[in-house]
């Protein structure tokens, strides 16, 4: 039950991170008044189609070996969402929930 929880969690932290890379471009574009490089920057093609990746290769990650129980996988998600918690990523809105959901699950897994 907790491991079910667990993936879940991790599940839900990478769908809010894959949403948060997806929705770049239309928050660049309801923002003009924003400084317009930092915007060019967060809304480019290429880094949206790393976070993109990135966020569904971590679903892929926690819905097949993790719940297999896999300790490879179980200590990649972790480190790879630590990484993702840090203050300097991901650099938008919703950085503090995430963190939360990152350290949640990983303490339920």
């Amino acid at each position: 039950m907790k491991r079910k929880i667990g993936v879940g969690l991790i599940v839900l932290a990478y769908a809010l991170f894959l949403y948060i890379a997806l929705s770049a471009p239309a928050y660049a574009h309801a923002h003009p008044h924003l400084d317009a490089h930092m915007l060019a920057a967060y809304a480019a093609p290429w880094p949206v189609a790393l976070a993109g990746s990135l966020g569904l290769v971590g679903i892929v990650l926690a819905l097949i070996p993790i719940r297999r129980g896999e300790n490879w996988a179980i200590l990649t998600s972790f480190a790879t969402l630590r990484f993702y918690s840090s203050p300097a990523w991901p650099p938008t809105r919703a950085a503090s929930s995430f963190s939360i959901l990152t350290s949640t699950a990983a303490t339920l897994l």
